[in-house]
């Protein structure tokens, strides 16, 4: 298993559906309940593995995402999860390291 990164990503706003395999970013706000032990606890990654586009406008588009590092009590990832679009991040980048972190 690898581990779970320490900092937040640089991300955009997910304004449409993004392509099956793309990284996207759970912002804690999403689960505020939860535990969040990635990105400094600022929310969670996800890799997308469906995509829902509506066919009416009645109903919202949405995906489907595996999480990459998130685990339960027994360490076994989360079942995939649907969410809508809306509040979710596009996976940009790492920030670049500062010299503390590179030295670790």
């Amino acid at each position: 298993i690898r581990s779970a990164p320490r900092v937040r990503p640089q991300t955009i706003a997910l304004e449409s559906l993004p392509a099956v395999g793309q990284c996207v970013f759970i912002p804690r706000a999403t689960w505020p309940d939860y535990a969040c032990n990635e990105c400094g606890g600022h929310g969670w990654l996800a890799q997308v593995v469906k995509t829902v586009k509506q066919k009416s406008k009645k109903y919202n588009d949405y995906i489907v995402v595996a999480f990459s590092f998130a685990r339960d009590a027994r360490g076994k990832p989360y079942e995939p999860a649907e969410l809508p679009l809306h509040g979710l991040e596009l996976f940009v980048a790492w920030p670049p390291f500062s010299d503390d972190e590179s030295s670790t």
